[in-house]
């Protein structure tokens, strides 16, 4: 089952989607959730899973819109081999701001949360090209880590081809 949510870029509201799978004997069910909702969303994403014996739900879930994203996923496995897998992600993220003119701002916000086995890279870059003078470029993230088994990278860049600029 492919499921999808999108909406234009600019576009905002909220989406609240929940979805219930019932697995009987032996069967097998492959979920894959994809949202890409504009920047203005708030989605709510949940999933239910009961799995009689033998039964497998396979759940991927691929967020990629929306500016808050809550995603939960419950999975009762009734039966004797019953199985759930929840697909680990990877995650590589590269955000650049070119400044090209003066009195250029950016920002770049990422914040988050890992756990079990999550991978995630992060590439943030500011570049203060010749002419942006007094410029300003801001950079932070904050991951909270829930797990031994996290990999989490990140790697802060920011570049300066022009005197008077201010990065942080």
């Amino acid at each position: 089952v492919i499921m999808d949510a999108v909406s234009g870029q600019q576009d905002s509201g909220m989406a609240a989607i929940q979805t219930q799978l019932f697995v009987g004997k032996k069967a097998s069910i492959r979920l894959v959730q994809l949202q890409m909702l504009g920047e203005g969303f708030l989605h709510l994403c949940d999933v239910g899973a009961v799995c009689q014996e033998g039964g497998r739900a396979r759940v991927l879930q691929l967020q990629l819109g929306g500016s808050r994203v809550y995603s939960g996923l419950l999975a009762q496995l009734d039966g004797t081999d019953s199985c759930m897998e929840a697909k680990k992600q990877r995650l590589d993220m590269n955000h650049v701001a070119k400044h090209m003119g003066a009195r250029s701002q950016s920002r770049i916000l990422a914040s988050g949360v890992l756990r079990d086995q999550a991978w995630k890279l992060f590439r943030g870059t500011i570049d203060f090209a010749p002419g942006a003078s007094d410029s300003e470029g801001e950079e932070r993230e904050e991951v909270l880590l829930l797990g031994e088994e996290i990999v989490n990278q990140t790697i802060p860049l920011i570049l300066c081809g022009e005197e008077n600029v201010r990065g942080s």
